[in-house]
C-alpha cells in the first residue's frame, strides 16, 4: 500500500456545491476525475487508465501532519464507543469527545476498526483538532454592464506548514508508475480543486511506501471503506451514510455538462470487500455523444477489514 502526500503551496478550494462551501476531505471521485482529465495531455489513454483501475484502488484524500495520518470514523463508531463506556462518568465524557471528533488518527482508527477499544489509550489518541482551517475570503463581483459591485465569499482550506492531504493507492507498481505518478506530478503544477487559475490547489508531493495498518485481520465479512462507494446492489452496503454527488464535466473545446446526481456511500461506511463500481455515464445518458468522449465515475470501495 502506498500513501501519496500532497503538501499544498497555498490555499485549496474543493467546493461541495458552490464557492462558499468547501471541505477538508477531497472525495475519491474528484481525485479520479482529476487524474483522468490530465492524462490525455500527457499522451496517456484515459480509457486504458479506467480499465487499469478496475484492478487497483485509490482512497479519498484525508489530512496528515508531521505526527499523524487522519482517517474517517466508521459509521458505527459513535454508538460502539458509547455502548462500551457510557456506564461511568469518565467513559461518557470520552464518548462525547469521540462523537465530536470529525476524523480519527490512524492509531485510533486501527483500535476502533480492530475491535479492541481501550478507554485510556483511545482518549490519548483522539485528535484535538485538524491541521487545517477553513477560511471565508471576501470577493467582489462587478456587473459587466452597470459596474455594480456584489460581495461574495469563497471558502478556502489553509493547511499548517507541516500538513497537507494524502491518498492511498493499492494495486500494481506498473499501474502506479504508468498512470498515477505522472498525473500527480502534472497536477502539482496544474492544481487540484477549484479556482486553479487563481493559483489555488498547487502542491508538492512525496511518497510513503511504508504505509500499512496494524492489528487488523487480513480478511473479514465487513470492511470500512476509505473511498466513496457507488453500490452495484443493496447487499454490498451493510451500514452506511449516504452522500449525494454531482458536479460538472469539463472537456477541451466542448460545452460543460452537469453530471447526474448520484447517491454514494460515504467514507467510513461498512461494506462488502468488492463493493462499488466504475460507472460509465453512457449507461444512464448519452454523455459521449454530447461532449465527444466517455465519462466515468469512480465508486469502488477502498476496503479495510474489520475485526471484533
Amino acid at each position: 500500500m502506498i500513501a501519496v502526500r500532497l503538501r499544498f503551496r497555498g490555499p485549496l478550494h474543493v467546493g461541495l456545491h458552490s464557492l462558499d462551501s468547501a471541505g477538508v476531505v477531497v472525495h475519491s471521485d474528484t481525485l479520479f476525475g482529476a487524474i483522468g482529465s490530465v492524462l490525455p495531455r500527457l499522451g496517456i489513454s484515459t480509457y486504458e487508465f479506467v480499465e487499469a483501475m478496475r484492478n487497483a484502488r485509490i482512497s479519498s484524500l484525508f489530512p496528515f501532519d508531521s505526527e499523524h495520518y487522519y482517517l474517517p470514523k466508521p459509521v458505527n463508531a459513535n454508538s460502539l464507543v458509547l455502548g462500551t463506556f457510557a456506564d461511568t462518568p469518565e467513559g461518557y465524557a470520552l464518548s462525547k469527545r469521540f462523537r465530536k471528533a470529525p476524523l480519527l488518527t490512524k492509531e485510533a482508527f486501527e483500535m476502533v476498526v480492530g475491535g479492541r477499544i481501550e478507554a485510556e489509550r483511545l482518549g490519548e489518541l483522539l485528535p484535538e483538532g485538524l491541521p487545517a482551517r477553513i477560511v471565508d475570503i471576501p470577493k467582489v463581483a462587478l456587473d459587466r454592464l452597470a459596474s455594480n459591485s456584489n460581495i461574495f465569499y469563497m471558502t478556502q482550506v489553509h493547511f499548517r506548514e507541516d500538513a497537507g492531504l494524502y491518498f492511498l493507492y493499492e494495486g500494481s507498481e506498473e499501474i502506479f508508475r504508468r498512470y498515477i505518478l505522472p498525473a500527480v506530478k502534472f497536477l502539482g503544477d496544474e492544481g487540484l480543486g477549484g479556482k486553479r487559475s487563481w493559483g489555488l490547489g498547487l502542491f508538492d508531493f512525496e511518497i510513503d511506501r511504508n504505509f500499512s495498518f496494524s492489528g487488523l485481520p487480513e480478511k473479514s465479512e465487513r470492511y470500512v471503506t476509505l473511498s466513496l462507494v457507488l453500490p452495484k446492489s443493496r447487499e454490498e452496503v451493510l451500514q452506511w451514510e449516504p452522500v449525494r454527488r454531482s458536479g460538472w464535466v469539463h472537456t477541451t473545446g466542448g460545452t460543460p455538462r452537469r453530471k447526474p446526481t448520484m447517491l454514494f456511500a460515504a467514507e467510513g461506511s461498512i461494506v462488502r470487500e468488492n463493493a462499488g463500481r466504475i460507472l460509465d455515464l453512457d449507461e444512464i445518458g448519452e454523455f459521449s455523444k454530447e461532449i465527444g468522449h466517455r465519462v466515468h465515475v469512480y465508486g469502488r470501495a477502498f476496503p479495510v477489514p474489520m475485526g471484533g
